[in-house]
């Protein structure tokens, strides 16, 4: 029964949850988009009933496409690599422009290339990028921190 009932404490959370919609810095660029393809992952603590945090993730190529960064997909390999489109800034989440973000789903680590250099950032457990549907999802941070793009409501 209380299965059943987080069940429909998730479905009601998910369906009354706003839409919403990236704009890059500064926010008033005039660049908005609305992001009604959102996935939102409610994260539990130590109880198993108690959520402590509403993670949502975006599909990657959709952000990307619409802010101009290009992705491309090694589907040999099974991970995204992103660059940067013309005019388009990435960071190492500390402002250091780097040149592309590869990003494996199922694992916490984002790998930030600046030429042949590269070196990880790990992300919390809970934020891993996942495959739904075909689309590959990462966490709201992932943009924020790194593509300079903050989630407004």
């Amino acid at each position: 029964m209380k299965r059943l009932a987080l069940l429909i404490l998730i479905l009601l959370l998910v369906a009354i949850s706003p839409v919403s919609a990236f704009a890059s810095e500064p926010v008033d660029s005039g660049k908005r988009i609305t992001v009604e393809d959102s996935i939102m992952k409610l994260i539990f603590g130590d109880d198993e009933y108690t959520p402590v945090e509403k993670a949502t993730f975006y599909g990657l190529r959709h952000i990307c496409d619409e802010f101009n960064y290009e992705v491309e997909w090694d589907s040999s390999q099974g991970y995204a690599v992103v660059t940067k489109g013309e005019g388009k800034v990435l960071t190492d989440g500390n402002g250091n422009s780097i040149n592309a973000l590869v990003i494996l789903p199922g694992v916490t680590l984002i790998e930030l290339h600046d030429g042949d250099v590269g070196k990880l950032d790990e992300l919390p457990v809970e934020y891993k990028a996942f495959i739904e549907n075909g689309r590959l999802y990462v966490h709201s941070s992932v943009f924020e921190n790194y593509f300079g793009l903050k989630t407004v409501d």
